[in-house]
């Protein structure tokens, strides 16, 4: 019997409508994603890069410490606003 592991051996699919948005998260054992724009509107993609992971955390931490306590960037349950990001110098 294989082990299905949901987003990992089988995939997710995520519906978006207008002004969705996506919490900021590290993927499913730290694997890579991709995404796929089926139809609709282009997206806005943010990612950060390795070099200002510990930047962005301790951001994270700062602005959110009871959650980071808990589970850190593994759970979907912030937004951080770009703008915060580029004041902070985290690309």
């Amino acid at each position: 019997t294989s082990m299905v592991l949901p987003g990992i051996s089988s995939s997710y699919s995520y519906i978006g409508s207008q002004n969705s948005a996506f919490c900021w998260h590290i993927e499913d054992d730290f694997l890579y994603s991709i995404n796929y724009l089926h139809f609709g509107e282009p997206k806005f993609w943010y990612a950060i890069p390795a070099s200002d992971q510990y930047k962005f955390e301790g951001l994270y931490e700062e602005l959110f410490s009871e959650i980071a306590e808990m589970h850190g960037l593994r759970k979907r349950t912030s937004m951080i606003d770009s703008v915060l990001l580029l004041e902070r110098n985290i690309s």
